[in-house]
């Protein structure tokens, strides 16, 4: 339960569980049992390897990608996903990641309010670098409402998850799209904000 107070927040524009954590649902009659609960971690990164795998094909060998193929999730073959998650505020940072039941923050912040009808955004929330990261575990605190020290052990798996993400972003195909130099790429979701480039 995020709403009632409690660690985190509910806000979309942060990395807290309250914001961006949702269940998933899949359906397919005859192949996908409906019986089935999984407490995989799974993100809509996703949903490309997977529908290219189920279509038959194969993604380009030539690039990383951040998504993976769940199929054998979804049809009951293994009850695992990702081992780790990673949260960007932007193209060169990395706020937060999970890892297993943890959950890393790098810098905490609160929310970035919608824009304005001229384009602009009210100030942002505090901000705070954690160095080392604040950690919680989410299968006890899933609010993120007390932060644990996991043990030096935990720490340099985070650590080293973290350093190879970073290894891999640099080393592959990247796109030349800098959400933070033009506003006008940046998705919105918001219909009635006069930035939005969505056809509602």
């Amino acid at each position: 339960r995020w709403g009632g107070g409690g660690g985190g927040g509910t806000a979309k524009d942060t990395n807290w569980e309250g914001g961006h954590r949702v269940m998933g649902l899949a359906v397919w009659d005859g192949v996908i049992r409906g019986d089935r609960v999984s407490n995989a971690l799974v993100s809509s990164l996703d949903l490309l390897p997977t529908i290219v795998s189920l279509s038959g094909k194969q993604l380009k060998p030539d690039r990383s990608y951040d998504g993976m193929d769940i199929s054998p999730l979804l049809f009951g073959k293994t009850d695992k996903a990702h081992e780790t998650l990673f949260h960007p505020a932007s193209s060169t940072e990395i706020t937060a990641m999970r890892y297993r039941n943890y959950k890393a923050h790098f810098r905490t912040y609160g929310q970035q309010p919608c824009r304005l009808p001229n384009g602009t955004h009210l100030p942002v929330g505090d901000s705070m670098v954690h160095n080392p990261p604040l950690v919680f575990d989410l299968d006890q605190d899933p609010a993120e409402s007390q932060p644990i020290d996991p043990g030096p052990q935990i720490m340099d798996e985070i650590m080293r998850a973290f350093q190879a993400f970073w290894q891999d972003v640099n080393s592959t195909l990247k796109s030349v799209t800098s959400f933070d130099e033009d506003p006008s790429f940046r998705p919105c979701s918001n219909t009635s904000s006069v930035c939005c480039r969505l056809i509602s």
